[in-house]
């Protein structure tokens, strides 16, 4: 990793806290040893409670400012923060037929990294990541139809 982001290659991280996977403690301090040398980093308002109950997201995102932090709030609400700052902040008010959440994080970021890799804004990526979710949680499993209308 060290290697790959000398070389200004982008390194995107997911946290993806699973509790039955590892503990948090675990988790944080693999996060901990990674963080520095990340491009795009993916948390959840339930994973920074989790695992960071008690700093707070700007201490958190200090840790590397270089970085573009995306905190996802469900259906509701997703963040991205950069420099310590929080950059974009987008509520979003289109209701969601949640079927199965498999697959929710990944498709939003997934949708986001494709959003920023084509030179879009902060914005459009939130928003292209919560369009691609909310239609993977509408289907049953993680692989489902969906209309691509934001690439």
């Amino acid at each position: 990793m060290k290697t790959l982001s000398e070389a200004e290659g982008a390194i995107s991280y997911d946290f993806n806290f699973r509790p039955k996977l590892w503990d948090a403690k675990e988790a944080t301090s693999f996060a901990e040893e990674i963080i520095p040398y990340l491009t795009y980093i993916k948390i959840s308002d339930e994973e920074l409670e989790t695992l960071y109950p008690d700093q707070s997201f700007i201490d958190i995102c200090a840790k590397n400012k270089s970085a573009e932090w995306i905190l996802t709030c469900g259906a509701e609400k997703a963040e991205c923060w950069k420099g310590g700052r929080c950059q974009e902040s987008l509520s979003f008010t289109t209701p969601v037929n949640v079927v199965d959440t498999s697959a929710a994080g990944d498709s939003f970021l997934g949708a986001y990294l494709a959003a920023r890799l084509q030179e879009k804004s902060m914005r459009s990526a939130l928003c292209a990541g919560h369009e691609f979710a909310s239609q993977v949680v509408g289907g049953k499993g993680s692989i489902v139809d969906v209309k691509v209308s934001w690439l």
